[in-house]
């Protein structure tokens, strides 16, 4: 499975349309993608979850562990001369493609792993048990603080992706499904079949999305990461309300038809969301509070410009917790920061394990910035609470059980989908630079001082194994994928695509030190659910029927 292509260019007369990428036929034509084989002798299906024009979501248990999944299978489009459809692979690839980078976020479905025969292709995913959130919905049974719960965790799903530079366009309460069916069930984004890579400021030329809750500029065929906010608004209006945002008679009809029947005529719909007023005052909202109306508002601004971001969203008086981030004990934060890790990239990982080298050596020599070493100092006393034997290493049985000891509410799958990412080497150990490099706050040690600059030239020294002053596309293999070198190629050039600055084939200090002190739009804990217990007792492991992947709804 290939991580994503690097964006577009956001501007020149080179640049293709999102019309061309996504439909042009010219690509070379194949036969089939070079995914696993072999999925029937490790799943055998069972029930059927859900189905849609481009696939059908079975349950799939996994034949030596018992563990359920969700597998969704796509039946492969053939052209007459035997090759696979150009939109078709397109489809595939973008939906593996946008799932792999996005990560190991507990707010997106998770996917495993891919396999292919010679008729489908199987997406082997985490499963959601738990229903999708339209479902919940049509019932209306959400008071305003049950809304104000799932609608903060739609957003961190939409700042988690415009943070990785992807745009949904398909955001609806069909493509959010729960985990579990407890009434405090997570909440899961699912389906990026039509998801597209977009930078902030990028715009994109093809409409796409469920009519009822597109974007007035989807519809004008002009629009960028906003679009997905106003998507947002739509949702946030129907758990507050249980009806669409459109008034007037035309306006009104529209949502009275879809809520009851899920139809909709596409000319009534484009003209609603074009021009219906916004009905802001039939009830509830005489007595929804004043946060809530502000928050939908914002989002359904039919100026895209004037659209707060979905970060920005998340700092909104209405989604606030008690604590701000800031007044968080480090202990609570270890699931924010497991997950913050897993959307770097595999060689901005190795980075920062270097860097926790040069940090803590730093510190044994007396030296090192006051925010350093008082980060440092509480990361220690985190990990020396999980070191039952004082023998500097945690094994990760003991982190996973950690995890899942009541503290958090985690399922089984969950915690391994979090800790794999940290124990890289697969040993079953992980030691304290381990630890570190997942838990740290890389921005706020890079502002602390000026001893940054010392920290990454030693860093970069260190992975510089043959102190020649630049680390080349070979020796960038060796530490990325050990001896053996990388089964997947693409492991190399999206390391060089990330942090190659001058497009050399190499990287050298400069290139390295541009990549470490970026700043990242998904580096805020915010983005991120806690999964602090509520009640204290914690997941019994058992939230999605023993774990394991996939979703189930239309795909």
């Amino acid at each position: 499975m290939k991580p994503p292509p690097p964006p577009p260019p956001l501007s020149g007369p080179a640049r293709p349309s999102h019309t061309q990428q996504l439909y042009s036929s010219s690509a070379d034509p194949i036969a089939s993608f070079g995914f696993a084989s072999g999925f029937g002798h490790k799943y055998e299906l069972a029930e059927q979850l859900g189905s849609g024009t481009f696939g059908i979501v079975h349950i799939a248990v996994n034949r030596k562990t018992g563990e359920r999944f969700a597998v969704k299978s796509m039946p492969k489009r053939f052209s007459n001369g035997g090759t696979l459809e150009p939109y078709y692979v397109r489809r595939v690839r973008n939906e593996v493609d946008i799932c792999n980078h996005l990560g190991r976020s507990l707010n997106v479905c998770y996917l495993y792993e891919v396999f292919e025969d010679d008729k489908c292709v199987n997406l082997v995913m985490e499963l959601c048990s738990g229903g999708q959130l339209w479902d919940k919905i049509k019932l209306g049974s959400y008071s305003e603080a049950d809304a104000r719960r799932l609608v903060r965790e739609m957003t961190r799903s939409v700042a988690q992706c415009h943070g990785m530079d992807v745009m949904l366009r398909d955001i609806k309460p069909e493509n959010f499904m729960f985990l579990d069916k407890s009434p405090d069930s997570p909440l899961k984004a699912i389906d990026f079949g039509i998801s597209v890579f977009c930078r902030p400021g990028q715009y994109v030329d093809v409409r796409a999305g469920t009519p009822i809750y597109i974007a007035p500029e989807v519809l004008r065929m002009n629009y960028t990461l906003s679009a997905d906010v106003w998507s947002l608004g739509i949702v946030a209006y129907q758990l507050l309300t249980g009806r669409l945002p459109f008034g007037g008679e035309d306006g009104q009809e529209v949502s009275e038809v879809y809520m009851k029947k899920e139809t909709f005529d596409n000319k009534s719909v484009f003209r609603a969301v074009l021009s219906s007023v916004l009905d802001f005052t039939s009830p509830p909202w005489d007595i929804l509070s004043g946060e809530a109306r502000d928050f939908v508002q914002a989002c359904l601004n039919r100026d895209e410009k004037a659209r707060p971001t979905a970060e920005q969203l998340l700092e909104h008086p209405w989604l606030q917790e008690d604590l701000a981030v800031s007044d968080v004990p480090f202990e609570a934060t270890i699931v924010q920061r497991l997950q913050r890790f897993g959307l770097y990239g595999r060689f901005r990982q190795l980075a920062l394990r270097a860097l926790v080298h040069s940090v803590a050596a730093g510190e044994v020599e007396g030296g090192g910035s006051d925010g350093a070493n008082a980060q440092f100092g509480d990361m220690r006393a985190a990990f020396q609470q999980l070191d039952r034997d004082s023998d500097g290493r945690v094994t990760y049985s003991e982190l996973k059980e950690a995890l899942q000891g009541g503290k958090f509410d985690l399922s089984a799958a969950e915690a391994e989908q979090l800790l794999d990412q940290v124990d890289q080497d697969h040993s079953g150990v992980i030691d304290f630079e381990e630890w570190a490099a997942a838990m740290a706050d890389w921005r706020s040690i890079k502002a602390s001082g000026a001893d940054w600059d010392r920290y990454v030239a030693s860093a970069f020294a260190s992975l510089d194994t043959d102190d020649d002053g630049v680390i080349t596309a070979q020796a960038l293999e060796q530490l990325l994928c050990g001896e053996d070198g990388c089964e997947v190629p693409d492991i190399v050039d999206a390391a060089l695509r990330e942090a190659d600055k001058n497009h050399d084939g190499a990287l050298d200090l400069e290139d390295f030190k541009a990549f470490l002190s970026k700043d990242r739009t998904d580096d805020s804990l915010a983005l991120f659910d806690s999964r602090v217990s509520r009640d204290g007792s914690g997941s019994d492991g058992s939230g999605s029927d023993g774990g394991g992947a996939g979703s189930g709804g239309k795909p």
